[in-house]
């Protein structure tokens, strides 16, 4: 249901992966170079993020009624097709509009070399601390009021977050499956997810 992208550092991306996407129908894509003069280190990581956030707000004003920001292993799943009526969408709309932050649960999903596709890892360790949050964000001018609102946890019966990564240390209460905390009508929604990946990666 997403079909709008900003992709920074989009020189990056294959030249075979750039022509797939922009011929589907169904995707629009804004490629950006990057051109943030940052070195590697904690901080300007974070300064750095912040930049792009601000950014991708300021671009979806007027434009999208929602943004999120993730990274290239970073992928959001909603309960439902965002066009359908119980989709995390309308929930959302039923949210003050002074309300502009939603916090994402955020799983750490290890990464399986047999899987094809890293939508199709299931397990995740819970005592992985995360580098940074993943919201949603309302796009909106910043405002005294809006730079110190809260931000509203969104139950993960609504959409959640996997932050795909290489499990070297596993935690103390082992790996689990996502998939146990899902509805059958969430998890059918994320097979069909998978099946539209699996088709643009490879029809």
């Amino acid at each position: 249901g997403i079909n709008q992208f900003i992709v920074y550092n989009g020189d990056e991306l294959a030249e075979i992966l750039l022509q797939k996407l922009m011929k589907h129908k169904n995707i629009h894509l804004q490629s950006l170079p990057f051109n943030f003069p940052f070195a590697n280190n904690k901080n300007n990581t974070h300064n750095l993020r912040e930049l792009i956030k601000t950014d991708c707000l300021l671009r979806s004003m007027h434009k999208a009624k929602y943004a999120t920001l993730l990274e290239p292993n970073e992928f959001f799943f909603p309960n439902a097709k965002l066009s359908d009526d119980n989709s995390v969408l309308y929930s959302l709309n039923s949210y003050s509009i002074s309300e502009t932050i939603y916090e994402l649960q955020t799983y750490s999903v290890c990464i399986d070399e047999k899987n094809e596709l890293l939508s199709n890892n299931s397990f995740y360790d819970p005592e992985v601390v995360q580098p940074h949050k993943i919201n949603i964000f309302r796009p909106v001018i910043p405002t005294s009021t809006s730079a110190i609102s809260s931000t509203t946890n969104l139950a993960p019966s609504l959409a959640f977050a996997h932050r795909y990564t290489d499990c070297v240390h596993v935690g103390n209460d082992g790996l689990h499956m996502f998939q146990n905390l899902l509805r059958q009508d969430f998890m059918n929604n994320l097979i069909e997810i998978r099946e539209e990946v699996r088709k643009l990666m490879y029809n």
